[in-house]
Order: C-alpha cells, then sequence, then structure tokens
C-alpha cells in the first residue's frame, strides 16, 4: 500500500492540484481544538460534518489518551470515524472500537518513574488511566494551557499502563539520563514527552487506513509529534500557529486554529465544494 505523496501536479488557479483523499486526520491541541475559545470553533465542526457526509472518513489522531480527549469534552460532539491516540499507542475505529495497542513496557515505566521521582520532577502520564504525581505551578501552568483539569495526583497502580509520560518543569533542561531503552523521547513547547520507541501518529493512521481498506489521507497538525503524518499525508498542512521547527519543514499552511484555519483552507482548495457535490449525487 502506498501512503505517500501523490506528487502530480496540474494548472490550476493556484498552481496546484491538491489530490482527492479517502481519509481526514486532525490532531487536537492547537489544531482542531481552540484553547484560547476553549472550544473546537464551530466552523471546524462545520467543516468535518460536510467532509464525512461527502463520503471522507473524519478522524482525530492525537498526543492525547482516550482518558484525555475524553477529559477535553469533544468526543460527543462529532462521530468521528477513527481515533490514533497516544501519538499512535491506540488506534480506534468507529464508535470506539480497539483495534491496536502498544503502550510502553511496564519496566520502562518503573525506570521512568524511579528517574523523575529521584529529582523530584512531576510526571503526567496517560494510558488506560491519566495520573500526576504532584501538582507542582509547572503542572498547573501546563493544564491551563492544554484545558486539562481534575486529574488525580497519584502514583501508578499495577493495573495502569502508560502510552505517554510527560515530564513537567518550570525550568525546561535536557534530560538524557531518560533514554530508556525501548522508549523514545519528543521535546515539545510545553513538556519533555516518552513514548514507545518504533510508534508515530503516521503509523496508527497506517493501522486504521488498512482497517478500513483506504490508501489516501490529509492531515492537518500544529506540533512535531505531527511531523511524520504530515510528511507522509497526500496533503500534509500545518497551521498558522504550528510550532516554528514544523513550519520550516511543511511548506502548505493554513491560518491558525483561532481563525479556524482548517475551514477556510478546506474552503479556499475546493474540498468542501467537491463534498456537497458528493453528498448530493449520493
Amino acid at each position: 500500500m502506498d501512503y505517500h505523496k501523490d506528487m502530480t501536479m496540474k494548472t490550476e488557479t493556484k498552481q496546484t492540484a491538491y489530490p482527492s483523499v479517502d481519509a481526514i486526520f486532525l490532531d487536537v491541541d492547537g489544531t482542531l481544538y481552540d484553547h484560547a475559545a476553549g472550544c473546537i470553533p464551530p466552523r471546524h465542526l462545520e467543516a468535518m460534518k460536510i467532509l464525512q457526509e461527502g463520503g471522507t472518513k473524519v478522524c482525530l489522531c492525537s498526543g492525547r489518551c482516550m482518558p484525555l480527549l475524553e477529559n477535553l469534552g469533544i468526543l460527543d460532539q462529532f462521530p468521528f470515524d477513527g481515533i490514533v491516540a497516544g501519538n499512535g499507542s491506540y488506534v480506534y475505529a468507529q464508535n470506539g472500537t480497539l483495534i491496536f495497542d502498544d503502550p510502553v513496557d511496564p519496566e520502562a515505566v518503573k525506570q521512568i518513574y524511579a528517574l523523575a521521582a529521584a529529582q523530584s520532577i512531576p510526571v503526567f502520564a496517560a494510558g488506560n488511566h491519566v495520573l500526576v504525581t504532584a501538582m507542582t505551578p509547572a503542572v498547573e501552568d501546563l493544564f491551563a494551557k492544554i484545558s486539562v483539569k481534575d486529574i488525580p495526583v497519584r502514583h501508578p497502580r499495577p493495573d495502569d499502563t502508560f502510552a505517554v509520560l510527560s515530564l513537567v518543569e518550570e525550568h525546561r533542561k535536557p534530560h538524557p539520563e531518560f533514554a530508556v531503552s525501548g522508549v523514545k523521547i519528543l521535546e515539545n513547547e510545553l513538556s519533555m514527552d516518552m513514548m514507545k520507541d518504533g510508534l508515530s501518529k503516521y503509523e496508527g493512521i497506517r493501522t486504521l487506513l488498512d482497517h478500513y481498506g483506504l490508501k489516501s489521507y490529509m492531515a492537518f497538525g500544529d506540533a512535531l509529534n505531527d511531523l511524520e503524518m504530515l510528511q507522509h499525508a497526500n496533503v500534509g498542512v500545518a497551521m498558522g500557529n504550528a510550532q516554528p521547527e514544523l513550519l520550516e519543514v511543511i511548506p502548505e499552511t493554513c491560518p491558525p486554529v483561532t481563525e479556524a484555519g482548517i475551514y477556510q483552507w478546506l474552503q479556499d482548495h475546493g474540498y468542501l465544494d467537491t463534498a456537497v457535490a458528493a453528498a448530493d449525487g449520493q
């Protein structure tokens, strides 16, 4: 199956032809969801509805695990066709059916917690459950910025499995000692995240496409953990509010989330009109 970009170029108003796609994958924080407004912009919801009615699968692709997507309160706002969660650690088909899960090895989790405890660094962890090991000003600031609330403060239990473990510090600094076997580190603006090596949002997308028998997709994102899914997409679009490092390598951009950038880009490039025509012809 070829998941790589179709580089076919045609002459149109914008000098570039954008291919039709079977599915669209949307990052959540700073892409689909506007934290400044505390909601999914209404026009983003409208765009998803139009695409879905026209036959395009509309899916989430987030670093958040399911408990944190539920915490945000967006899953009851739209009937998503699939969810890639935990940066590819969990994949859900329609109606929340789990079709793939591959969390961090329990021994690696123990090592991460021990290293963090030795340096009194809070760990914000999510998988089948979500927790934070200590509530500090840095943690409170992170939670405010990503619209997270009511997270239990506790240490892990035997029944916990985790896909993403984040170090949250007021003054960020490198931590090479956390290079635990089988774990990769993702440096983000707000935290240092650790997840199972070999996984990514793109790998999760491949799993969901295979499940549905689909070949092509479009993606929107704003952070470095979106890089692979954007690079491999038939159409990959970075938000105008994306991290500078992402904007340096993803040439296609749309307005920021505060301006309902996904809707604007889809409208400007004819995808919404095409979806309406497809729905009318069904």
